[in-house]
C-alpha cells in the first residue's frame, strides 16, 4: 500500500506543495458554524434513515449491538477499530457529508452481518435459524425492491437525504437538464453551421456529451466560457451556448454584447420553465 502512494507523494514533494493542505480543510470548525459534531451526527443519522426504508439501518445496528455485546473479545476489539475512527470523523470534521460516511458505513454493515451471524447461531436447531434468517431477508428485500425500481424508472422520485438529492439529483453535478438538452439539439438548433459552446463547468459538460448520440455535441471550455463565446461571435457572428446555473456559474447573456434569443430551457427535478437551471440561447451580434 505504501507503494502506491510513493509516486503522487513524491511528485508532491519534488513540486513543492502543500501535503495536506485539502485534508486539513476538512478539519475544524469555522466561526459560524456552530457545533459541527452535531451537525454530522444530523447528517450521518441522515444517511441511516433518510433513505424511505429503515429495516437495513435497524439491522445493522442490532448486529453491531450483538457484536459489541458479545463475550468474545475478538468482536468487541473489531467494533473499536471501526467506531473509534468514525468517531474522530464525526468530533474533529469541519462538515462530514454523504460521500464521506463511505469511509465507515460499508466496514459497519460487514461487522453487522458478523454479529447478525453470531446471534442467529445462539438459535437451537435448524429451522429457528432459517426462519430468522429469511425474516431478516424478507425484511431486507421488501424495502430493497421498491427503492430499486424506483431507482429504475425515475431517480428524481427517490427518497433521499437533503445532501444526496442535492448532489446526485438537483445540483449541477447531477447532470439533470443537461442530458435533456443536448438530447434536444438535434431539433432545437436551427443552424447546424454553429458551434454550441458550454456556458458552465468542464466535468459538466462533458458528462453532458455524453448523452449526445450523434453530433451535434457541446464545445467546452471553463467556465463560463466567455474568450469561446466571444472568439465564435467574432469568426462567426453567431453562436449557440448552453448556460448552466447562470451567473453563478455559467454566463448571463445579458451582459454580452450580442443579442440574445431563448431558444429553450431545461429544468432539472423540482424546478419549472420560469426557474429552471439550463437554458440554450442564440447569441448574434
Amino acid at each position: 500500500m505504501a507503494a502506491c502512494f510513493a509516486a503522487p507523494l513524491g511528485y508532491l514533494l519534488l513540486k513543492g506543495g502543500d501535503l495536506f493542505a485539502i485534508a486539513f480543510g476538512w478539519l475544524g470548525v469555522s466561526s459560524g458554524q456552530g457545533a459541527a459534531f452535531f451537525a454530522n451526527i444530523e447528517r450521518l443519522w441522515a444517511q441511516l434513515t433518510g433513505f424511505g426504508a429503515f429495516a437495513w439501518s435497524a439491522l445493522m445496528l442490532f448486529g453491531l449491538a450483538l457484536l459489541v455485546g458479545a463475550r468474545r473479545a475478538p468482536g468487541r476489539r473489531l467494533a473499536a477499530a471501526w467506531g473509534l475512527p468514525l468517531l474522530v470523523m464525526l468530533l474533529v470534521g469541519r462538515e462530514v457529508l454523504s460521500r464521506h460516511y463511505v469511509a465507515a458505513l460499508p466496514l459497519a454493515l460487514t461487522l453487522a452481518g458478523a454479529g447478525l451471524g453470531a446471534g442467529v447461531r445462539r438459535f437451537r436447531g435448524e429451522q429457528a435459524r432459517y426462519l430468522a434468517v429469511s425474516v431478516a431477508l424478507a425484511a431486507l428485500m421488501l424495502g430493497f425492491i421498491p427503492f430499486a425500481l424506483t431507482a429504475y424508472t425515475d431517480p428524481a422520485a427517490l427518497s433521499l437525504p437533503a445532501d444526496v438529492r442535492y448532489q446526485h439529483i438537483t445540483s449541477h453535478s447531477a447532470g439533470y437538464g443537461l442530458r435533456e438538452a443536448v438530447q434536444s439539439f438535434p431539433s432545437a438548433l436551427a443552424r447546424a453551421d454553429l458551434p454550441v459552446i458550454g456556458s458552465m463547468f468542464p466535468d459538466s459538460c462533458r458528462r453532458a456529451n455524453f448523452y449526445a448520440a450523434s453530433a451535434p455535441k457541446l464545445t467546452c471550455a471553463d467556465a463560463p466560457g466567455l474568450p469561446q463565446i466571444e472568439a465564435a461571435l467574432n469568426e462567426r457572428g453567431a453562436v449557440y451556448t448552453l448556460v448552466d446555473g447562470a451567473p453563478l456559474i455559467g454566463v448571463d447573456v445579458n451582459t454580452l454584447n450580442a443579442r440574445a434569443a431563448l431558444i429553450a430551457v431545461y429544468p432539472r427535478p423540482g424546478e419549472n420553465e420560469d426557474n429552471a437551471s439550463v437554458a440554450l440561447w442564440l447569441l448574434e451580434k
